[in-house]
């Protein structure tokens, strides 16, 4: 990759980034807390289906009428 097409992305994902900020629907703390607890909740989850238990997330299948 050339230097001038990596600095371009990452001139603008840093544009995007600052935009996105100034156009959030909430408050900086809020946004913050709530991934934090996204990121909790998809953690655990990856971290039950590795463990072979069911997520909590997941819909429970029905078994096949025989």
């Amino acid at each position: 990759m050339r230097p001038n097409t990596l600095l371009a992305f990452i001139g603008g994902a840093l544009a995007g980034a600052v935009v996105a900020l100034l156009y959030a629907p909430d408050k900086g703390e809020n946004i913050r807390r709530k991934m934090k607890e996204r990121a909790e909740d998809e953690y655990n989850s990856l971290k039950a289906r590795m463990k072979g238990e069911e997520c909590c997330h997941a819909q429970k299948e029905e078994p096949a009428a025989q």
